[in-house]
């Protein structure tokens, strides 16, 4: 082989070796923070719905992104259709009769907070043979939620799945579906005062605020620290650019840490570490 014709081989390989770092790799599994919300009362046709896994734990409506998600599982015991997992291929199927137990008939109770959940963008769902894909009333992409075992989805996706209209109570914190026409509209806004959700993206609580010592108890987490193990930790709540934030700053071993925390959804929007010397 000739030497020109060695280099020209090497050169395409490094091409290729640049070209394929340069490509953009998608996660299968993005960690991210919402809020576990026990509060919220769902009622589906008239009948308030107490949603379970299948080994009797409760599952509880989850806010990510001012959406609220539902448990994949209740949507298949509303639907009357059984709920199939495909681990090779990733893929959840809602098909056929149900002969699964149903789970929605004893009230659980529970404590609204912060948890960690997992954005799928790997995930298939499929009902009735079709696959679904589900977006926003901007065009943006919603992938299912994946939370202690369970599968999530927005109730936008759930209303386009069922036909239903989505309603949403901010008084009494109940999100209702009904079959009376399919309404959802392309609004991004939410008017506390009236009883219907204008889009079903958007579950925004009138003055949501996940508290100071919330605010304290994630930047810690994040940190791997206790309360115990810091010193001058201190927080205040502040408004920049429209956004509510806690900011939490704490030490430890002439590290100073430094976290804005977004006071409605508990999402760490900056931590910085700062080295004493």
């Amino acid at each position: 082989m000739s030497v020109m014709k060695k280099k020209w081989m090497a050169m395409g390989t490094t091409l290729v070796m640049i070209a394929a770092m340069a490509m953009p790799v998608m996660a299968a599994a993005e960690y991210e923070t919402a809020r576990l919300r026990p509060d919220f009362t769902i009622v589906i046709d008239g009948e308030e719905m107490n949603f379970k896994r299948a080994d009797g734990s409760a599952a509880f409506a989850l806010v990510y992104e001012d959406s609220t998600y539902l448990p994949l599982r209740a949507i298949g015991e509303a639907l009357g259709r059984n709920v199939n997992w495909d681990e090779k291929t990733k893929t959840i199927t809602l098909e056929g009769q149900r002969t699964a137990k149903d789970s929605s008939n004893k009230a659980v109770e529970g404590t609204a907070k912060n948890v960690t959940v997992q954005v799928r963008n790997d995930f298939t769902i499929v009902i009735d043979g079709k696959e679904q894909t589900f977006k926003t009333s901007a065009g943006k992409a919603i992938y299912p939620l994946l939370y202690d075992g369970s599968t999530y989805l927005p109730l936008r996706a759930i209303g386009q799945i069922m036909g239903k209209d989505v309603n949403w109570d901010n008084d009494t914190k109940t999100v209702t579906l009904t079959s009376e026409g399919y309404t959802v509209t392309d609004a991004d806004s939410f008017d506390s005062k009236k009883d219907t959700v204008t889009d079903a993206d958007t579950f925004k609580e009138s003055s949501p605020d996940i508290g100071l010592e919330e605010a304290k108890a994630i930047a810690l987490k994040h940190a791997g620290l206790t309360e115990s193990q810091v010193s001058r930790l201190k927080a205040e709540k502040d408004r920049d650019d429209g956004v509510v934030k806690y900011e939490v700053e704490f030490e430890k071993d002439r590290v100073e840490y430094d976290y804005e925390i977004n006071a409605e959804t508990g999402k760490i929007l900056k931590a910085e570490k700062d080295y004493d010397d």
